[in-house]
């Protein structure tokens, strides 16, 4: 089943890859990968690709985007040279095959990884692989598996972190913590507000005994030095250049002390309330682009109520409660502009995931209340409209999942009529095939024992 998920969902993301250039995001990445292949430099002052999401450090400009990530895209837009496609005067075309690899394929590898994380936590196998297409093809990190942006990847990195640490918590690897550690960290250097998981994903163990600390650090400390040396030679400091304010100073930025992550400061105490309101459930709300979250939540609720609920499900729950609540908080303190021009909070992908493990413990309620799951199946379809609509509207800060995206398609369908079928026929196919995995597991459960672990 690992196996069907991952090439299913690989080959979803596949199709629907995307060369969108309208955004910074891209192009800064873009600009990046084009001076590592074409100057062997980091910095992008003589890059054809136009973007505000950079820096000034010593006379240069330079990409604000980690620079792990763009290193990776270099490697590849190098062996696309050798086949004679040029990054500048093919930039699309070189764009499609970057973002396969580093984005569709994590995404593809962290929904079986999710599955196989359900599975360690006692979940039968058709529900385990239904709540993994949920995550697949019902919340934001659809329409982020098919661009070049960061969000997806650091995702999957976090659940294989989670992955080994349960195994930890069932099997008692004694150095197993070491490549949590390690894998997190590097988690760190592809999105920066991954230190909130890297320092929170120790409590799936549980009550870890000192010498386990000790190797989950040793595992992460040698990364993060690396990458805090990387950013002392990019920048001048050890912190990350998107949040170093005097970096972006430069006449004609956009972004200030003030209004960079880690500077903001809200106006009033209200002020912060509407934007976190916003945040989760208004205009940009992580429960409005991705309704079936909420039955994440409730799950999470119930588990933790359930005094049997013990062992690794017990301390896989905590850390998905606190993880989640730090992290949101976090983005409501540091922030202050929804993470850009996004379709819904691009930068909540990870919980996203994260909220859907809690589902796994919803089965035997769906199937036996008739009520809560037809609610759960019509919120499930509302989920993955908006979800596929997503991939028309990625970089757009539209008020509501369908405001941009229709006419959108409307216009790119007049103008590539074949493709825009073929789309069609993509995101029905997906739509259809989710929802008859999910609604028959629950129809029909399997006859297939779960697995339990304490």
């Amino acid at each position: 089943m690992f196996r069907r998920l991952v090439l299913a969902f690989f080959i979803a993301a596949t199709l629907l890859a995307h060369a969108q250039t309208n955004s910074w995001n891209v192009t800064s990445r873009l600009a990046a990968i084009e001076s590592l292949v074409d100057r062997h430099t980091f910095a992008i002052d003589r890059s054809p690709f136009v973007t505000g999401d950079k820096y000034l450090y010593n006379g240069h400009f330079y990409s604000d985007k980690p620079p792990v990530f763009n290193l990776a895209g270099a490697a590849i837009a190098v062996a696309l040279r050798a086949v004679k496609i040029d990054i500048v005067r093919q930039s699309k075309i070189v764009l499609v095959p970057i973002t396969i690899v580093l984005i569709a394929l994590p995404f593809a590898l962290a929904v079986g990884t999710l599955f196989a994380l359900l599975r360690l936590l006692g979940v039968d196998e058709r529900w385990a692989a239904s709540v993994a297409t949920i995550a697949g093809s019902a919340t934001l990190a659809f329409p982020y598996a098919t661009v070049l942006i960061n969000h997806v990847p650091a995702a999957a990195l976090l659940l294989a972190a989670l992955y080994v640490l349960a195994r930890v918590r069932r099997d008692g690897h004694a150095t197993a913590p070491a490549l949590a550690g390690m894998i997190l960290a590097i988690g760190v250097g592809i999105d920066t507000s991954f230190v909130v998981f890297l320092v929170l994903a120790p409590i799936v163990l549980g009550r870890p005994t000192p010498r386990a600390y000790l190797v989950y650090a040793a595992g992460a400390i040698p990364v993060l030095g690396v990458l805090a040396l990387t950013n002392l030679g990019l920048s001048g400091n050890v912190r990350p250049p998107d949040t170093n304010a005097p970096l972006f100073d430069w006449p004609g930025s956009k972004f200030a002390h003030g209004n960079l992550a880690g500077t903001v400061v809200h106006r009033t105490p209200a002020a912060t309330l509407a934007y976190a309101f916003n945040m989760l459930a208004g205009v940009r709300g992580l429960f409005l682009y991705s309704p079936i979250l909420v039955f994440g939540v409730y799950a999470l609720v119930l588990q933790l109520r359930d005094r049997g609920t013990t062992g690794v499900q017990r301390t896989m729950a905590t850390f998905v409660a606190v993880a989640t609540t730090l992290y949101v908080a976090s983005a409501v303190i540091a922030t202050i502009d929804f993470g850009g021009y996004a379709y819904g909070m691009r930068t909540f992908v990870s919980i996203s995931f994260l909220l859907c493990i809690p589902l796994g413990s919803l089965a035997s309620a769906l199937r036996e209340r008739g009520t809560l799951r037809r609610a759960f199946l019509a919120t499930l379809v509302v989920s993955i409209v908006f979800a596929l609509a997503g991939v028309l509207d990625t970089f757009s800060a539209s008020p509501f999942p369908l405001v941009a995206a229709l006419p959108n398609f409307a216009r790119f369908v007049q103008a590539h009529r074949v493709h825009g079928l073929l789309d069609l026929i993509a995101f029905a196919t997906i739509g259809i095939v989710a929802y008859v995995v999910v609604r028959r597991s629950l129809l029909r459960p399997s006859k297939r024992r779960p697995r339990a672990y304490g």
